[in-house]
């Protein structure tokens, strides 16, 4: 593939980027040599990494699978990355394809990327946003074609990137869940390879799989969800959520014992349509 194609004049492809690293672990060939060290370099520490990329790639493309079965035509994608190699609305186009995708990602490298990837797709945008301001954020998907007072799937697939601190985490989720219309649904994933667990923190190179204490574990991820109704298998490690879903037939067989300390689930709104109306309106 021609890097011209994808690739905007104002950026320097001779500076690694997180998302393009991503990238070249899930599979993809949107990436460059300087991405590809960063990625060898992580693997060096931790071998299994490109296993639970995949396997947290695999998971969005189950959990996609289920929103749209449900009826679900739009999405909003928090934190995204490039869409590339099993993205969102690729998993969703093969599903329906009148489904609206809205990207959010707050490195304006990955947006300019996103935007040339997607320059051809239609019902597909990507925006520069940052899920620290949630109305502001909804703001932004609403003025590309998401209405919020219809069901909406939020996807956050890899809560550690997002923010800093745990409390940033649940006031921005709190935000997204008080706004959005009934019978809407949140997908939330964490976690990190197993053997990267015990020593990581904030301050490394691997800084992209920093994931704040507080909101580590199972029981943390459920209390992301607050008063929604968490659906069936309920919060699971990432590869034993629906892990028998036509969309992820590679990883039918969860390695055990499991390779990463990373939880995963989906949740949907059942407040009174009349509370998430008045809420949504008031963003508009």
């Amino acid at each position: 593939m021609l890097a011209s194609r994808w690739v905007p004049e104002s950026v320097d492809t001779t500076l690694a980027n997180h998302a393009r690293a991503f990238d070249f672990l899930y599979g993809g060939q949107y990436n460059f040599p300087v991405d590809r060290e960063v990625a060898r370099r992580w693997l060096a520490i931790e071998p299994n990494l490109r296993r639970w990329a995949q396997e947290s790639r695999a998971f969005l493309g189950r959990a996609v699978s289920s929103v749209a079965n449900a009826g679900i035509r739009q999405i909003i994608d928090l934190g995204s990355g490039l869409p590339t190699t099993g993205a969102t609305h690729e998993v969703a186009a093969s599903l329906a394809r009148d489904i609206r995708v809205c990207y959010v990602d707050c490195n304006p490298i990955v947006v300019a990327h996103a935007r040339e990837i997607l320059a051809k797709t239609k019902n597909v945008h990507a925006v520069l946003g940052d899920i620290g301001s949630p109305s502001r954020l909804l703001r932004i998907a609403a003025a590309v074609g998401i209405e919020l007072t219809l069901p909406v799937a939020v996807i956050v697939s890899g809560v550690s990137p997002l923010a800093t601190n745990a409390q940033q985490i649940v006031r921005a989720l709190e935000g997204v869940r008080r706004v959005v219309a009934p019978a809407s649904r949140l997908v939330l994933s964490h976690g990190l390879p197993i053997a990267l667990a015990p020593e990581l923190d904030a301050g490394t190179s691997l800084r992209p799989f920093y994931v704040p204490t507080e909101v580590c574990g199972q029981a943390s991820l459920e209390r992301l969800f607050g008063n929604w109704t968490v659906l069936d298998p309920g919060v699971r490690r990432i590869p034993l959520w629906q892990p028998l879903h036509q969309a992820v037939r590679a990883l039918q067989k969860p390695a055990s014992p499991p390779l990463v300390a990373a939880w995963a689930g989906v949740a949907e709104r059942t407040s009174t349509r009349t509370e998430a109306s008045a809420a949504a309106r008031s963003l508009l």
